[in-house]
């Protein structure tokens, strides 16, 4: 079954590729780029699979080559079925609709169109590129790493929280401007500081610039104010985020992005084993010796190699 490996909703417009590099629009975005119902774009595909091809739209793709007995995929996508018609169904569908029945929508969507393909578009807009690239959040996590530093001294909750929040990333948390766990982090950490009073401890904390990638909304506010602390007070910061935070508020935090459908309910058990840290063996507990390597035989005496091969 085929999974999505990008996906993005503009205006209304829900774009995807799949694991085949296959760029789509869900039934809801096609009928959106087309100016029509919903129920519009199903009855074309419900048509076509009964093999009812008289209609101009079928003739205009069947004229294209499609040979597939359904206009769309229907493939899984945060716990929703999600019906993807992929990029000759879609562009066949907006020149039908821009140029036969004349919607204006359509024609709005080809204009978009006419300086790009429809894959470039939908890559563009997904922010994928075809040949193993990196997916999408993880392309955000590596971006915002790139674009933050911090000062001699200190230490900054998103730059401490790249391993943990790369894992978020590869056990099914989609990052993007709406789903940022050190926000969530940072808030819970700022009132530890405050109730323990730390800044008498290891001293004051202070705000250092914090800035996010062009694709996120948060970059039009220009660099933001974000709390950077003492670098003595790191191991603390490392103790609470496995005592506290990962055992009482990580769970909590995950299921606000179930809500908010970021994420699959069945994911969230997965994400929290993911970086949780592993426990020592028991005291006295036998530990498995290493492999020992193996014996690397030596040549036999004989003529000198030839150094040219």
């Amino acid at each position: 079954m085929s999974s999505v490996v990008a996906f993005a909703e503009r205006d209304g417009i829900e774009m995807l590729v799949l694991d085949d590099d296959t760029p789509c629009l869900s039934e809801r975005g096609i009928a959106e780029m087309c100016g029509v119902d919903k129920s519009t774009i199903a009855n074309q595909a419900e048509l076509w699979a009964k093999g009812k091809t008289d209609s101009k739209f079928a003739q205009l793709l069947k004229l294209k080559g499609y040979t597939a007995s359904t206009l769309f995929t229907k493939i899984q996508h945060k716990g929703n079925t999600v019906h993807a018609y992929p990029e000759p169904v879609c562009v066949t569908l907006l020149q039908y609709y821009a140029f036969t029945v004349q919607k204006q929508k359509a024609m709005h969507s080809m204009d978009t169109l006419a300086t790009r393909s429809f894959r470039g578009f939908i890559y563009a807009e997904t922010g994928y590129a075809a040949g193993g690239a990196l997916p999408r959040p993880i392309k955000n996590l590596l971006e915002r790493m790139s674009l933050n530093t911090v000062p001699h001294g200190y230490f900054a909750i998103f730059k401490e929280l790249q391993e943990f929040m790369l894992a978020l990333a590869k056990n099914g948390l989609d990052l993007d401007d709406r789903t940022i766990p050190d926000i969530s982090v940072g808030k819970a950490w700022g009132s530890e500081w405050e109730i323990k009073g730390h800044d008498e401890v290891y001293g004051a904390r202070i705000k250092h610039e914090h800035l996010y990638p062009e694709s996120y909304r948060q970059s039009g506010a220009g660099p933001l104010g974000a709390w950077i602390y003492p670098v003595a007070a790191l191991p603390a910061f490392r103790l609470w985020l496995q005592d506290d935070y990962i055992e009482n508020k990580l769970i909590p935090y995950l299921q606000t992005k179930v809500k908010a459908g970021a994420l699959i309910e069945t994911d969230v058990p997965q994400i929290v084993a993911a970086v949780r840290p592993p426990a020592l063996p028991a005291k006295g507990a036998k530990v498995l010796p290493a492999p020992k390597a193996a014996k690397i035989a030596k040549p036999k005496k004989g003529k000198k190699d030839n150094e040219d091969e």
